[in-house]
């Protein structure tokens, strides 16, 4: 099924903060993106609850699926930290 429409198996994404640090990441088309939320703030050494994704302007649920909410390879996700008791 993938074959026929020349999609790649794996999205390759990219994880912009609101600073200009990015991370690189991979993904399955149909994988939850609360896989990709949990290895990002594991990356970065914080609390997920912290952190609020968003494609294109509208936040992410954890269940959805890049398929689901159409991201395609190479696009951008979006996550802003909150300040929890004044420290990032």
């Amino acid at each position: 099924m993938l074959e026929e429409k020349n999609i790649v198996e794996h999205l390759n994404l990219k994880v912009v903060d609101q600073e200009g640090g990015e991370a690189f990441m991979k993904l399955g088309h149909f994988t939850p993106l609360g896989r990709l939320m949990k290895e990002y703030a594991e990356r970065q050494g914080k609390d997920l609850a912290t952190h609020r994704f968003f494609y294109e302007g509208d936040r992410i649920k954890s269940h959805q699926t890049p398929s689901e909410i159409g991201i395609d390879d190479g696009d951008v996700i979006e996550v802003v930290s909150e300040n929890v008791d004044g420290y990032n």
